[in-house]
């Protein structure tokens, strides 16, 4: 098939689900789950700040939704508000809401803000401790994920201010995805 005619059938395909999403939300917008991924559909298509909103009505839902937390604070990192993302972490850190993706998240925003791996290292090691080899399989799609979805927006016509971000953002990312390539992968027993 050809590249823009697979482009714009992926587009078309895209612009239903979040039109049925968007359904589904108003019609029982009591139900996290519609929430969640709806919001994972608008964080995909890069629109953050719709995605907060529905990730923010996942928490309202369920106020315990370690992963809502989570989606809220790495949201809020893809906006800029990285400190914001932080400070929501270490709430949900002292609080007793996290899970491996807090640590993981965390060490993702504190190396963007200080460009030191000394920075993370006390949340690296409870990370390790948390962590699963399904739970690390997955994280790694995730980030690889994101990973490219960043380098393709780098290429896109951007400001100089979001340019910046991006730059540090894939810079972090590799930084993340190398430490979890360090982590040895035992069974889930």
């Amino acid at each position: 098939m050809l590249p823009k005619l697979k482009h714009s059938l992926n587009s078309i395909k895209t612009l239903l689900l979040l039109k049925a999403l968007k359904k589904a939300v108003e019609l029982s917008p009591d139900k996290p789950y519609f929430h969640f991924v709806y919001g994972m559909t608008l964080y995909r298509e890069g629109y953050y700040q719709e995605a907060l909103s529905e990730f923010e009505k996942v928490v309202i839902l369920e106020p315990e939704d370690e992963i809502g937390h989570n989606n809220v604070a790495f949201v809020n990192y893809n906006l800029g508000n990285i400190q914001e993302a932080i400070d929501q972490l270490e709430y949900f850190i002292e609080n007793d809401l996290k899970s491996y993706a807090t640590y993981s998240n965390m060490i993702l925003f504190k190396y963007h803000l200080t460009q030191t791996e000394d920075a993370i290292q006390p949340d690296f090691e409870r990370f390790k401790a948390e962590i699963t080899p399904s739970d690390l399989n997955l994280l790694k799609i995730f980030y690889n994920e994101d990973l490219q979805r960043t380098e393709r927006k780098l290429e896109e016509k951007v400001d100089e201010n979001t340019k910046d971000f991006q730059l540090r953002k894939i810079q972090s990312l590799k930084m993340v995805l190398s430490v979890l390539e360090e982590i040895p992968v035992l069974s889930d027993a």
